[in-house]
């Protein structure tokens, strides 16, 4: 059995995890938008083998049109 490497960093496959209740969104670091990850797409276009940080890095904003982003799993608000 191995250990597990607390250092090791998220990767692009997670995306495809996710919990009921809860979304992949992006915040960007300019402006501070938040917005849905397009999950498909990321995994398409990096693959799943890539450290998440990295492939959020690469994003660019709808609002400001900065790149870079965090990606995190965000709880989705309760329906009226």
């Amino acid at each position: 059995m191995g250990s597990r490497n607390p250092d090791r960093l998220p990767q692009t496959g997670m995306l495809r995890l996710g919990r009921p209740g809860h979304a992949w969104v992006a915040k960007c670091f300019g402006c501070g938008r938040k917005s849905l990850l397009p999950v498909e797409r990321i995994l398409e276009r990096f693959g799943e083998r890539v450290p998440l940080p990295r492939a959020a890095a690469r994003l660019k904003c709808g609002g400001c049109g900065r790149v870079g982003a965090a990606a995190y799993l965000g709880e989705l608000p309760e329906p009226p």
